[in-house]
């Protein structure tokens, strides 16, 4: 489909195809092209959502720091990656240092393998290739807030309060905290760094060990979306998440799907 046809294709989408989630929902939208910021932002309010928009990573981060002062923060960040002054690889991983919570979307034409890494390992916590369906970008970015809010929700209740004794798990040399939400090497004691997505991806195996998990039961366990999903986005994952704990703990079951093998 030529561009310009999406674009209007886009803007004609009627409000029914709403999920019922989004009422309520603040989205930043990050995007240096006026006509698709535009386009973007319009999409989304027909979805139900808030939407404040940005036209680069400078001017979103001024705005943000603004709607935080009004107590309007947005629940989640849809950026585009090519912008001027600050790409959306910059902008994530600012965004990656706010205390309050925040989910991160890139909506981007790039779709190389390279490109999805580099923004996972920003922080992004799904990756949407240009041109998008307007439906299923409001139903990730509603998956999207609320794991955010949850992991937000669970470092509050933790915060200056008298916690459990922790609840980690042992798999080969892996040690995984689940309530601490971190990951280290009982070999040397050395901690693995994993992004909130690789994470939630590395749980799911453990509560499943020896199961095989197609791609569409993983996008749907760790991302919410099912067969909405781009199965690209598991394997790049899946292929992060072995670069950081090592190649033998998640093996490719072809044909299939994954799983975790305990030893």
């Amino acid at each position: 489909m030529r561009w310009g046809a999406w674009v209007s294709t886009l803007v004609c989408m009627d409000a029914e195809v709403k999920s019922g989630d989004e009422g309520g929902l603040r989205v930043l939208v990050v995007e240096d092209d006026d006509d698709l910021r535009m386009t973007t932002s319009l999409v989304l309010r027909k979805q139900g959502f808030v939407v404040e928009a940005a036209a680069d990573g400078v001017d979103a981060l001024e705005l943000l720091a603004r709607l935080d002062r009004e107590g309007l923060s947005p629940q989640v960040a849809v950026v585009d990656i090519a912008m001027p002054r600050m790409d959306g690889i910059t902008l994530t991983r600012r965004l990656r240092e706010r205390a309050a919570p925040l989910g991160v979307i890139m909506l981007t034409a790039r779709e190389l393998p390279y490109d999805q890494l580099a923004g996972f390992e920003a922080g992004a916590d799904d990756y949407v290739i240009k041109p998008f369906d307007g439906a299923i970008l409001a139903a990730r970015i509603v998956a999207v807030s609320r794991r955010s809010m949850a992991a937000g929700a669970q470092a509050g209740a933790g915060a200056g309060s008298r916690l459990p004794a922790p609840n980690v798990q042992a798999v080969g040399d892996l040690r995984v905290d689940r309530d601490g939400m971190t990951v280290f090497r009982h070999s040397d004691g050395a901690e693995i760094t994993l992004s909130g997505t690789e994470f939630r991806l590395l749980a799911t195996f453990l509560d499943r060990p020896g199961r095989v998990l197609t791609k569409s039961q993983l996008l749907d366990l760790v991302w919410d979306i099912g067969d909405w999903g781009d199965d690209h986005v598991v394997e790049v994952s899946i292929g992060r998440l072995r670069s950081k704990i090592g190649p033998g703990i998640i093996h490719t079951v072809r044909g299939l799907g994954y799983k975790l093998v305990v030893e």
